[in-house]
This record gives structure tokens, sequence and C-alpha cells, in this order.
């Protein structure tokens, strides 16, 4: 489920409208996702490593 929620969180800092209560739970999830990527298949790291990305964006863009 933690690539929907970043997803929603990334389409809502797109339009500016992520929340300090969203961008406060995108932080933790983005830094556990990163913490967790060892533990995926190696086929399946480029996937949540784009999600990291994607966290990590979404945190720039929502902060500003």
């Amino acid at each position: 489920m933690v690539g929907a929620d970043i997803y929603g969180w990334a389409l809502k800092a797109s339009s500016g409208e992520l929340s300090s209560d969203e961008l406060a739970r995108l932080r933790p999830a983005r830094e556990a996702l990163k913490r967790s990527l060892s533990e995926f298949p190696a086929e399946a790291r480029p996937y949540y490593q784009h999600l990291v990305r994607l966290a990590l964006a979404a945190e720039e863009r929502g902060s500003t």
C-alpha cells in the first residue's frame, strides 16, 4: 500500500494540495521504504526505488 500512498501524496504535492499532516506522514514512509529496499527481490527494486524518488520529489514540492 505504500506505493498508493506515495503516489497519492505526490499527486497532491504536484497541485499544491499536500497538507502539512500528509507531508509529516510522507517523510517517514519514504524513509522506511528506503531502508527496506534491500529486502525486495532484485527485479522488484527498481519500482520501489522509483517510489523513493517520487516521494522525495513530493516532499520538495510539498515543503515550498
